[in-house]
């Protein structure tokens, strides 16, 4: 984005609702694009979305520091809050 930062998208959705997860996005005024990054589940249902997101972390980190996540589901949060004690997490 215009201060460097990337934006991760980490959901648990399957890839194969890549098309319609964009859509999505979209049609709430999400910046997708350059700067931007989404990561969905590739094992198609094969765990629960806070599995997924515990094993991205490796990918999360890759993208750089994250300094802010943000999740509905209280289960994230707190994986979150333990995986990144640095960031704030809402």
């Amino acid at each position: 984005m215009r201060a460097g930062a990337t934006v991760v998208y980490l959901t648990g959705r399957s890839q194969s609702d890549e098309p319609e997860t964009r859509r999505l996005l979209r049609s709430l005024r999400f910046p997708l694009g350059r700067g931007t990054s989404l990561l969905m589940d590739p094992l198609e249902g094969a765990r629960t979305p806070a599995e997924w997101k515990a094993e991205a972390r490796a990918q999360v980190l890759s993208f750089g520091t994250p300094v802010a996540l943000f999740d509905n589901d209280l289960i994230n949060v707190r994986l979150f809050r333990r995986q990144y004690g640095w960031a704030r997490v809402f």
